[in-house]
This record gives structure tokens, sequence and C-alpha cells, in this order.
């Protein structure tokens, strides 16, 4: 009997079935809920960001703004916020801006904005500065927990989006793994507002709700410019849908989606040119973008000739993998029914991957520019079960006919017919993902 029961006991520990066990724990049906998934990446959002403030940032949490002193005046800087020498990094312009939303002079605070394109980049300083009730002392915490929080809505917006392409709900933790967002958690960066707001934004065009679509995709556009991508590709598809359609149908409610977003976005770069005498996008736009793949190709030599460091190591390690990801996208994209809008975004993200600048490819950084590509890769192989209709959300889909059953339907309709799943490249991409994941974590808990 004891001889038995030590078998069962040293079964029960093999990693095959504890494996099991867990799958059996995640598959209960309290825990296919969105909301569980937004905890789960809170949870281990807050535990990354405790263990980089214990090792690399010796317990000060100003350390994660990242100032410098080609930018920030140590005589004039708030108290409290250590300045190193060099340049810093960018969060110290999103601290500056959290500190006053409202004062666009390029120098304030002792900290010099190092381009005017920061000041279009207005969302995520303006929910810090209210977290942190308008208090200098509390933003340098304020900018952490936004970001903390916002893994966690991106965690439930991915729940949602899965659950409704009908998979449990903790397959959306596959939206805040992206690799990138920890040096976004890291440094006090802008991705991980724009993502929360962009996904949102997604899944509330997929159920229909055109209120709540405005509204998230206002706060993404006033969050980061690439943003823009997705609303105006949005756009697009809603007036070739009015141009295609015999009725030709006016413009209706559904179309808020894209000019609310769209005016707001232009009011804000007015109030900024006002300001500073600039337009914000067009200030960046010679930093950010450049012909196709000059960028790229001196970065990949870069970094190859600098193998095995772990700086080159790592990029050509996420490159891998985001490749992977892109890959796998393209291989299931046809299999379900895919809104055209959703497509056409991933295209552009694409195009911009390619015309990105050696600035951006050059910076050790996670790929953190090209979340919107890996984003959309996994919105598209998870797509809805029924068609997401011109009438709900104004757009068609991509792979349905004109004039086909469904083409119009409300979202809440039965599925469309079935088709050939073929290989399922969801699961090893995603273990592979949670890896580089890993990875980068350990990594980046060791230095500032």
């Amino acid at each position: 009997m004891a001889i038995g029961a030590e078998q069962t006991a040293s079964e029960g520990v093999t990693p095959a079935s504890w494996f099991r066990r867990l799958a059996g724990v995640a598959a209960r049906p309290a825990l296919d809920r969105p909301v569980v998934p937004g905890i789960v990446a809170a949870v281990v959002g807050t535990v990354f960001v405790l263990a980089r403030l214990a090792v690399a940032g010796h317990g000060k949490i100003a350390t994660f703004v990242v100032a410098g002193t080609m930018y920030a005046n140590p005589a004039k800087v708030p108290a409290g916020l250590p300045v190193r020498p060099g340049g810093g990094y960018d969060g110290q312009f999103y601290y500056r801006m959290a500190l006053d939303p409202l004062d666009l002079a390029r120098t304030a605070f002792g900290i010099r904005l190092d381009a005017i394109s920061r000041l279009g980049r207005i969302g995520y300083p303006a929910i810090s500065w209210l977290l942190a009730f308008g208090h200098a002392s509390f933003v340098p915490s304020s900018l952490v927990v936004v970001n903390v929080l916002a893994l966690a809505l991106l965690g439930v917006a991915g729940g949602a989006l899965v659950r409704g392409s009908g998979h449990h709900a903790l397959a959306g933790l596959i939206f805040p793994a992206y690799w990138g967002y920890l040096w976004t958690m890291s440094r006090d960066l802008t991705e991980l507002v724009t993502a929360a707001f962009l996904v949102g934004g997604v899944v509330a065009l997929r159920r229909g709700s055109v209120l709540w679509a405005t509204v998230l995709l206002t706060g993404a556009v006033l969050s980061k410019e690439t943003a823009v991508v997705f609303v105006a590709v949005y756009g697009l598809s809603r007036l070739q849908s009015m141009v295609r359609r015999h009725d030709r149908l006016p413009p209706g409610r559904a179309d808020a989606v894209w000019i609310v977003p769209g005016v707001a976005y232009v009011a804000w770069q007015s109030v900024a040119v006002g300001a500073s005498g600039k337009f914000p996008l067009i200030s960046s736009s010679g930093h950010n973008l450049t012909l196709p793949f000059t960028g790229f190709v001196p970065a990949l030599g870069h970094y190859v000739a600098r193998l095995p460091s772990t700086a080159s190591l790592l990029w050509c390690g996420e490159l891998a993998v985001l490749v992977i990801v892109t890959v796998a996208t393209a291989v299931t994209v046809g299999r379900g029914l895919v809104p055209r809008y959703e497509l056409w975004a991933w295209c552009a993200f694409i195009l911009e991957l390619a015309v990105a600048a050696r600035g951006i490819w050059f910076g050790d950084v996670g790929f953190r520019s090209f979340d919107d590509l890996y984003l959309f890769g996994w919105i598209l192989m998870f797509p809805p079960l029924a068609p997401v209709g011109a009438a709900a959300t104004g757009s068609a889909v991509a792979g349905v006919p004109a004039g086909s059953p469904g083409r119009d339907q409300d979202p809440m309709a039965e599925p469309g017919p079935a088709r050939p799943r073929g290989l399922d490249w969801r699961r090893p991409v995603a273990a592979i993902v949670a890896c580089t994941w890993l990875v980068v974590a350990v990594e980046l808990v060791k230095f500032i």
C-alpha cells in the first residue's frame, strides 16, 4: 500500500499531469470570463514592476522616468527626480506632460521636449495627471500605475475578443503578452494605454456598440498617432460601402466611429499648433518614417555583426518571433469571417514596419513601436463567429461576396458556414511568445 501510494504521488507531480491539472482548472466556467485575463495581467504586471523597482530601481519609482541631462536640468526638475548623464529616455517627456497636460511649452518643469510630436500623445500623461490629482510628487507613481491598469484592461479586452471568437477567455492573455510592453511599463511609455483603447474599440465594433467604439478609439488617437491608421482604414471601408450600395445610404450613426476620433485628433493637433507653431504629426514624420527597409537593413547588419551579445540575441530573437506571428496571421487569416477594415489595418501596419526609420530599428526596446502589427495579427487570428455587418458597424466582411447572406447581418446573428480549419498555429506561436516575454522580463528586471 505504501509503495502504491508513493507511486501515485510520484506520478502526480510529472510535468504532463501538472499541465493537465492546470488545463482542467483553467477550463472551469468561472474562469471563462473576460475579467479573468485582466486580473491575471494585473497581477503579473504588478509582480514585474515590483521586481524591477526592487532590483534595478533600488526602491525609487522615479527611476522609471529615466531622465537624462541632455533634456532635463537637474537644478530645475521637481524634487526627487533622478537625472542621469546622457539623453535619458522617452518617459521623461511624458512625465513632464503629466505634471501639467495643458502646459504645451517646449520647456517646462526643467525638462525640454525632444520633439513637438510628443504633445500629440496627450492621453497617457493626462490620465496619469488625473490619477495623481495634479500633485507632482505622485506623478512618478501614477505613470507606472496607469500602465499596469492599461495592461489589465488590455487583458479584459483580449478576453472579450477571443470569447467572441468561440475560445476560452484566458486565451486573451496573448494580447498583454507582447514583450514590448515590458519596456513600456519599465520606462513610462504610451503604448499600453493606446493598445487598451484600440483593442477595446475593436471589440466594441465587433459587438456593434457604436458609442463605446467611438469613445475608445478617440482615446486611442489621442494617446498615439499610430491609432489613426485604424480609424482611417475604418473610415475608408465605410466610404467604400456607401459608394457600392445601390441605395446610397447617407452617413449614419456608425460613421461617428471614425468621424469623432478624426475630429478630436485634428482639434488637439490644432491646439498644439497654437502653442508651438508646428503640427506634432508633421514634425515627427522625418524621425519615424523613411524609404522602405532603409532603416531595417543597416540595423539587421549591425545586430548580426554583434552576435552573440545579449542585446543582439534579444533583438534578433524578438524580430524572429514578430515575423512568426505575422506569418501565422497570413496563413490563418482566410479561415474566418474577418471584417475588411481589420485586414486593411493589419496590412497598413506591415507597411509601417517597412518604412520605419533607423532610430526605431536601432532601439533596443523590444520592438514596442510595432505592437500594432502584433495586436492586429492576433485580432485576425481570432475572427468573430458571425459576420460583423455593415448595418451595425459600417463594414462588410473580407471574403464575403456582395449580396451574400450575412454581409449585412447583425453581429449577433447565427454563424456563417463552417470553413476548413487546417493546422491551428495559435498554440505553438503563443508558447513562443510566452517564452520571449519571460526572457525579456528577466533582463529588464536587472537594469534601468
